[in-house]
Parts: structure tokens; C-alpha cells; sequence
């Protein structure tokens, strides 16, 4: 059986998660009422909702700046992953996952993210408590 379209986002709502809401015109993400969800679902009921709504990422505090949540979950073999590296120049180094102590070690530390923004986001994070202001 295929699964409802807004499976996901209707799921999202019954667990209480926040959701957001892309814009338009420029390419961000937003908070959003669940109401205007449910209404947008009402009158769009087979179509795809993905590029308008989403699941609002999962974020940790570090030192006042909202991260996006590291890795958990051992990633399947050669999947890419980028490490938050305050050490490296650009910050964030990417590798292909291979199950080595070093890349288990960096995942149990919530080093490892799954795109460069996130771990970009990260690192500068990490450095906001050294940088000279």
C-alpha cells in the first residue's frame, strides 16, 4: 500500500512536533501555525508537501548558538558525513563513514553531521568560546 503523502508531517502533528514552513521568495524556513498545515492539507490532499512544509530539525545549545542535533545512529558504509573540526581551517572536514574507532569515537562525541552547514554551524559554535571579541 503507498503511503498518504503528508504521512510524515500528519504523524509530526499528532506527536506535537513543531513544524516550519518554506518561503517563496527566498530560501528559508519559518515557524508555522499547525493550523495553516492542516488547512493547506485539506485543499491539497495528494500533493506532495515537502517543498512547503517539514519537521522542524531537532537543535542542541552550545554556548547560546542553537546547533543542528549531531548524528546518533551509525550511518550505513561510505555514506559522507562532515565533522565539526574547529581545529581544521575551514572547520569542518568530510569523510565517507567507514566503522574505524576514530569515526565511532567523532560519532559518540556528536562530532559528525550529515551536511556542511550543520557541522559549519557547529564548529563556529564550539569556537565562540575562545574567539577574541
Amino acid at each position: 500500500m503507498t503511503p498518504h503523502p503528508q504521512a510524515d508531517i500528519l504523524r509530526a502533528i499528532a506527536d506535537g512536533e513543531e513544524l516550519e514552513q518554506s518561503c517563496a521568495i527566498q530560501p528559508w524556513w519559518g515557524a508555522v501555525r499547525t493550523s495553516t498545515v492542516l488547512l493547506w492539507i485539506y485543499h491539497n490532499p495528494t500533493r506532495d508537501c515537502t517543498p512547503y512544509f517539514r519537521i522542524k530539525p531537532k537543535t542542541i545549545n552550545i554556548n547560546g548558538i542553537e546547533v543542528p542535533k549531531p548524528m546518533r545512529e551509525t550511518p550505513k558504509d561510505d555514506v559522507s558525513f562532515w565533522l565539526a573540526d574547529p581545529t581544521h581551517q575551514t572547520g569542518v572536514c568530510e569523510f565517507k563513514w567507514h566503522p574505524c574507532p576514530t569515526h565511532k569515537g567523532w560519532l559518540e562525541a556528536g562530532f559528525c553531521h550529515l551536511t556542511k552547514e550543520a557541522a559549519t554551524i557547529h564548529a563556529n559554535a564550539l569556537l565562540s568560546f575562545t574567539r577574541r571579541i
